[in-house]
């Protein structure tokens, strides 16, 4: 029988391309970012939250605009003490940022859903939170319920839903019709393995995608499902998530899961990295390519490179001190910067057991594969 053909180019290793630099520091110590969107080269927004004192949280915003990182006030929509929980953004383009999550009010949350068109925030309707969101357009926007089980499309004026064929976690989109999502879907045996459902313009279509078992007989509380989806081309989509089955502490097994569509049907594949850390996502870089991780750079060609760390920047005095030197980059979220090959990272510079040095500062990172071919 002839072997299957191969679901990737094969890895092939090369060596590590650039660093992440260090675009914004925040001043506070005690800060972190959590969601970026790039609109171009010169303009980009984050969301993130500092600790004022042991008891207040502030949720802030950041705006790039024209090369330099400024500090911005909540949307009027959000009282300035307003806390947010899961906070996202995605865009399109300068007139067209999506900022969404839910909002907590006298201790309890309620969703929302705001978009930037270039001039102020407004309030988008939605009714339900928003587990994703894919901007093409100003009038062309798709996201998915928080219950996994609807898909939305954006017209620029009023929603329109749409029942999906199975649960989705993630969706991203290419064109209005190439959009996909990811998720999972339940068997006849209780089992839960992967799906991936397709936007073609028409309909959503449920495609085949390989099964995960860890035995022959199966489990009923095995699980296999995707989590993240990033659609590079019409013939390159990666999909992550996990496999696993949990029955008691001496009975566990897990395993991660990566897929690959090739424009005719999903395989299972391999990234070609050894290790990869927990709650890895995507970021394409532009050029048919993409990030696993922050720390894994994929080529177009197949080629694997480790990005390397950030400068190390001084915690809690104006200079690197010895203990500032055990400091970690945390990236929450991931952008690609439009007409660029460069990803923009949000998240903060740690440093932790270190008693009154330690210190967490909000930062934005920059990751450039070009910067050492110049």
């Amino acid at each position: 029988m002839a072997a299957p053909p191969s679901a990737a180019p094969a890895p092939k290793p090369g060596p590590k391309l650039a660093d992440w630099s260090i675009d914004y520091a925040s001043a506070s110590r005690d800060a972190e970012l959590v969601a970026i969107a790039a609109t171009s080269a010169d303009e980009a927004w984050a969301v993130g939250s500092e600790a004022v004192d042991e008891d207040d949280i502030r949720y802030f915003l950041l705006h790039l605009d024209g090369g330099t990182w400024q500090r911005r006030p909540l949307p009027p929509q959000l009282s300035a003490d307003a806390q947010l929980n899961a906070p996202s953004l995605e865009a399109s383009g300068s007139g067209n940022v999506w900022l969404s999550g839910d909002l907590g009010m006298d201790g309890d949350y309620k969703p929302f859903t705001l978009r930037w068109d270039g001039a102020r925030w407004r309030t988008i309707p939605v009714g339900s939170r928003l587990l994703d969101v894919a901007p093409l357009a100003p009038d062309e926007v798709w996201a998915l319920d928080n219950d996994g089980k609807t898909a939305r499309r954006w017209d620029g004026n009023r929603w329109t839903t749409m029942r999906l064929p199975a649960t989705a976690a993630s969706l991203d989109a290419l064109a209005p019709d190439d959009i996909w999502a990811v998720g999972d879907r339940k068997e006849a045996d209780g089992t839960r393995q992967p799906a991936a459902m397709r936007w073609d313009g028409h309909t959503w279509r449920l495609t085949k995608t390989p099964e995960y078992r860890f035995h022959s007989e199966p489990y009923p509380y095995e699980a296999a499902s995707l989590a993240d989806v990033i659609v590079v081309s019409p013939t390159e989509v990666w999909a992550l998530g996990l496999h696993d089955y949990e029955a008691g502490d001496s009975d566990t097994e897990e395993e991660e899961v990566y897929l690959r569509w090739d424009g005719t049907r999903w395989a299972k594949a391999r990234t070609g990295f050894d290790y990869l850390p927990s709650g890895t996502e995507f970021a394409a870089d532009g050029a048919g390519g993409f990030l696993l991780s922050p720390w894994r750079h994929r080529s177009a060609d197949g080629t694997l490179r480790k990005i390397g760390r950030p400068p190390l920047i001084a915690g809690r005095s104006k200079t690197v001190t010895e203990a500032d030197r055990s400091q970690h980059l945390w990236v929450a979220d991931m952008a690609r910067v439009p007409g660029t090959r460069q990803v923009l990272g949000a998240g903060s510079v740690e440093l932790g057991s270190h008693g009154n040095a330690n210190f967490r500062r909000a930062v934005v990172v920059r990751y450039d594969p070009t910067s050492r071919d110049r």
